[in-house]
């Protein structure tokens, strides 16, 4: 069976409990006024719930057994714990972004630090896919393919929505 890597990053994020909505920083430059505007935004809670409702609905389609269940929670805490501090560490390199953005650093500082929350992006993916991977080892066969028939009607109704 293939799985491409969208779908697996689709199903690492329904899977995991780590809070896997990032802040993100955006951009918006103004060159005709010299400004360069740098915003971050943090996911706010209702998403959180929502995400962390859509999970748990998604366990519960599947069925697992009580020692699943006790199994996946282990591995949900394990990787919650490695995420946060990444959570942070993120979040403040994103503040000091937006603070280089809006003073007179140079590129290459402005580069660095846009580096450096690309590789810490990159980090908590594979933390996410390291997560889905563990996970996947406790599901049956059969658990697996109705896990991979649910994610693949949620990515329609996700781009039947906008």
């Amino acid at each position: 069976m293939y799985f491409s890597t969208v779908s697996i990053l689709g199903t690492t994020m329904a899977l995991t409990l780590a809070a896997n909505l990032v802040p993100t920083a955006t951009v918006l430059s103004y060159p005709q006024d010299g400004l360069f505007i740098a915003q971050t935004s943090s996911p706010q809670r209702p998403e959180n719930r929502r995400v962390n409702n859509s999970r748990e609905r998604l366990i519960e389609q599947l069925n697992l057994t009580d020692d699943q269940k006790s199994k996946v929670a282990a591995i949900r805490q394990k990787y919650q714990e490695k995420t946060k501090k990444l959570r942070e560490t993120l979040r403040s390199n994103e503040q000091e972004l937006n603070s280089l953005l809006s003073n007179n650093a140079s590129d290459r500082d402005i580069r660095a630090k846009h580096q450096q929350i690309s590789r810490n992006r990159q980090e908590m993916s594979n933390l996410q896919f390291e997560s889905f991977l563990e996970i996947r080892q406790v599901l049956t066969p059969a658990q697996r393919k109705e896990f991979s028939q649910l994610m693949q009607e949620r990515r329609a109704n996700s781009r039947n929505r906008g």
